[in-house]
């Protein structure tokens, strides 16, 4: 991927959200639909936050 991300002068993030955003339409979702979806997040589902908030996860937070 970073390669690819590189020829396309593109920061990996960008590279990645790009190809996720292409597979969602491939799916059929789209921005209408987006708001749809529930983001997967610590303060919106109380098991990720008990898997995020802990001392081995704590050092991919500043990444």
């Amino acid at each position: 991927m970073n390669v690819a991300a590189a020829r396309r002068d593109q920061s990996i993030r960008d590279y990645a959200w790009e190809a996720i955003e292409a597979r969602l339409l491939l799916d059929g979702i789209d921005d209408r639909a987006a708001g749809d979806l529930v983001a997967l997040a610590e303060d919106t589902d109380p098991v990720l936050a008990r898997l995020w908030d802990n001392p081995a996860d704590a050092a991919y937070d500043d990444l």
